[in-house]
């Protein structure tokens, strides 16, 4: 089993601190097991482990708190986080930095570090939990006091003073000197820095195992009592225009066992996968919040509902599963009469235009004017169309290079790399490059709209690859690079078979 904890490398302790009185433990502290080799004075470091009852369910939040205590040092410093060692319990949200404070006990100031954090016990039975944290202590080991005789070891005796002599002067100090610190190194004791590690050990929990009965087939192991609420980036866009679906689900529970699969495909809606954020919870307490998102793509226009997504928990306070969702979600898409309109003017290739419809574009046509035929007139008037005849013709003769070819390249090329952003927007622009010069149009008429009415379902992967496209230039969705190639590959195979 995983075990997930910040490693902070070293942290020192300030060694004074301001008094905050002792504080009220919410439980007896546990039993300490103390580590070796033992510090010089028994009781110069530990460490406790605090829980606040012993029965929990498989996948519950357990808040927990760790207390470090430090008496007589100079320093501490702290070579690490502390360490659950059980393999049954996933650790999480555990504060990176221990609050410090100082607590007097006994009389005496103890230097008190401490933790909070949850801890979520991932099989049922009786639960052994344990830590260990690895400290260096700097302290002074103190001494029995020496008593000497102010007449042994003068320090001048013997030496000859001569106050014109500055060398004998500077003689003179550094014994003095010497002789100083050789009687305080017995008061003070000698400096000691050493390495050891806090164990501590809580009384074994009890962990029951989740009901089987009734348990839901969306179960996906959130256990705790949650919160959900869905909003959009957007309530009003046009067709095939992406917009991001927000989900915050927050509570007292693990939240990284809660899991949305989101809003699947629909006639309505085109589906990417969710992604989350997680947020730490708030002061160590097990309140914390998870944000998922999912990138829709509206498929036609009018007033589209966003159903509710639902999410299954296990209720611990009551003992049962329950079963949340979000509120729908109403979006107004624009651009379904655009789209009737762009139908009714662009038939399909192959398709002959129905009697009524040629009926109404005649009717939309002005009659002809009627021509003077005189080859004065005639000369007058068809003199623009013969220029512009001539500069067709000369457009046609001149050499021109496709923009086609080098974006197949950089497609390949961004496919191969694992560039997923590069790679559709390429795409993309290869996509309306290759109808706009197919079909004889302005690029700007490439659209959604227009790929779907002229082309019919094989349009769907082409359109998939441009929605990807907008969704990841707004920084909301992603493509694992494995799948890029294969991708790429069908991109080129639609844009060959594409009529």
């Amino acid at each position: 089993m995983k075990h997930r904890h910040a490693v902070v490398g070293s942290i020192a302790l300030a060694a004074s601190l301001a008094v905050t009185g002792a504080q009220a433990a919410t439980v007896a502290p546990s039993a300490v097991t103390a580590a070796a080799p033992a510090p010089a004075r028994p009781g110069r470091a530990s460490i406790g482990l605090e829980v606040v009852r012993a029965t929990w369910w498989v996948g519950q939040s357990i808040p927990v708190v760790l207390r470090a205590r430090f008496r007589d040092v100079d320093g501490v410093t702290l070579e690490g986080t502390p360490e659950f060692k059980s393999e049954a319990v996933f650790t999480r949200d555990l504060a990176r930095e221990p609050h410090q404070s100082t607590e007097i006990v006994d009389g005496e100031p103890v230097l008190v570090a401490t933790w909070s954090g949850t801890i979520t016990p991932s099989t049922s039975g009786p639960l052994a939990l344990s830590v260990e944290l690895p400290v260096r202590l700097r302290f002074h080991e103190a001494s029995a006091p020496v008593f000497r005789d102010p007449t042994d070891g003068d320090p001048f005796a013997g030496m000859d003073i001569d106050p014109a002599d500055p060398s004998s002067i500077q003689r003179m100090l550094r014994s003095f000197q010497q002789s100083f610190s050789r009687t305080l190194e017995p008061s003070l004791g000698r400096a000691h820095d050493e390495a050891l590690t806090l164990r501590a050990s809580a009384r074994p929990l009890e962990i029951k195992a989740l009901p089987v009965a009734d348990q839901p087939a969306a179960f996906s192991g959130a256990v705790g009592r949650f919160d959900m609420r869905a909003s959009v980036t957007a309530d009003r866009v046009h067709a095939s225009e992406p917009v991001t679906l927000l989900i915050k689900v927050q509570g007292q529970g693990d939240l990284d066992r809660v899991e949305l699969a989101g809003v699947a495909s629909s006639a309505d809606w085109k589906a990417y996968p969710t992604t989350a954020k997680t947020e730490a919870p708030v002061a160590g307490k097990a309140v914390g919040r998870k944000t998922f998102e999912q990138i829709l793509v509206p498929l036609h226009g009018g007033s589209l509902t966003i159903p509710p997504v639902p999410l299954a928990v296990f209720d611990p306070i009551a003992g049962r599963y329950t079963a949340i969702e979000t509120s729908p979600v109403t979006v107004t898409v624009e651009g379904a009469l655009e789209a009737a309109t762009a139908a009714a003017a662009t038939p399909s290739p192959g398709v002959a235009p129905s009697v009524a419809t040629r009926a109404a574009i005649a009717a939309t046509v002005p009659p002809p004017e009627s021509l003077v035929v005189s080859p004065r007139t005639v000369g007058w008037r068809l003199a623009p169309a013969l220029a512009l005849l001539l500069g067709v013709i000369a457009l046609r003769l001149r050499p021109t290079r496709s923009e086609e070819p080098s974006l197949r390249r950089t497609l390949r090329r961004t496919a191969k790399l694992g560039r997923g952003t590069a790679f559709f927007e390429t795409a993309r622009r290869l996509i309306v490059v290759h109808f706009a010069k197919r079909w004889g149009v302005a690029e700007g008429e490439i659209t959604a709209d227009t790929l779907r009415q002229r082309l019919g379902p094989t349009a769907d992967p082409l359109l998939a690859a441009m929605s990807t496209a907008d969704a990841l230039r707004f920084g909301r969705a992603d493509l694992q690079p494995s799948e890029l190639g294969a991708a790429c590959a069908t991109i080129e195979a639609n844009l060959r078979d594409a009529t």
